[in-house]
């Protein structure tokens, strides 16, 4: 058994979020504006040197695809707007907890999509005991 965790992270020393949705049409699930008094981590109390934002593309669920492609159609179809808004560093991020043995299958298709993208994709792995089928 396994649950599925995607996310685009953006980030970028001038990047408006605020910017970025409004060009997009799209809210973010999480943001950070530049000069924003940070909550937490290493600059907490202080302004933000850099703007970021997270797109959830796939929260929890066993099974199926890793991402639906509409999604990583509509981040394709607004790179340019995240980059026009500030953003120099996006990725794609998939997490997976798994229980037992973790097996992923990612068509040619799904491989694809996200190469043409142009930007990394990162997959962490990770055991979880509450996961596993006994």
């Amino acid at each position: 058994m396994l649950n599925i965790y995607a996310h685009c992270s953006l980030w970028g020393e001038e990047f408006s979020p605020a910017k970025a949705e409004r060009n997009s049409g799209m809210p973010f699930d999480e943001k950070s504006e530049p000069g924003e008094i940070a909550t937490f981590g290493r600059f907490r109390g202080q302004p933000l040197p850099y703007g970021s934002a997270k797109l959830i593309l796939r929260e929890g669920g066993e099974r199926g695809k890793l991402i639906d492609p509409e999604i990583i159609s509509f981040v394709a179809k607004n790179l340019h707007h995240f980059r026009k808004a500030g953003a120099t560093d996006i990725q794609i991020d998939i997490v997976v907890a798994y229980g037992g043995q973790c097996n992923l299958e990612m068509s040619p298709e799904f491989l694809n999509s996200v190469a043409s993208l142009g930007i990394p994709l990162t997959l962490s792995c990770y055991e979880d005991e509450t996961l596993r089928e006994d």
